[in-house]
């Protein structure tokens, strides 16, 4: 629901929109707002991305954790926005399968890049815990 009325902020200006439950009703358009695979997909991938370059960089537990709320909001920004984009398209009609996967994809890819960007910083190259 949280995805559903940041995204009914974001399209205001170009649609009438309504929220209903979790779902959006654009310009007399109903739209189911996220199926639960792509969001919840993007949270598993957005947290074992963090636990994985954690785990390369060498984080300490304390260092894992302070950067966790950053991996929670960099899931819900890439969400809302790949749920915005979708919405946008499918109320004006040009949403296509192909473009549905590819915006996913491509939102997928930011939130995991953004993740490891922050899991990872302030770790050099030559810092990383190589197997000796």
């Amino acid at each position: 629901m949280l995805t559903a009325e940041v995204s009914r902020w974001l399209l205001l200006p170009w649609f009438h929109v309504l929220r209903e439950g979790s779902s959006l009703n654009v310009d007399g358009l109903l739209v189911i707002v996220d199926a639960p695979c792509s969001g919840v997909q993007m949270a598993w991938a957005g947290y074992f991305t963090a636990c994985a370059v954690a785990l390369w960089a060498g984080r300490g537990d304390r260092a894992f954790a302070l950067r966790l709320p950053l991996v929670g909001a960099a899931v819900l920004l890439g969400n809302v926005l790949r749920n915005t984009a979708l919405v946008a398209l499918e109320a004006t009609g040009r949403g296509t399968p192909a473009l549905h996967e590819g915006i996913g994809l491509v939102a997928l890819a930011a939130v995991c890049g953004a993740v490891a960007w922050a899991m990872a910083r302030g770790t050099s190259l030559w810092e990383r815990p190589w197997p000796r």
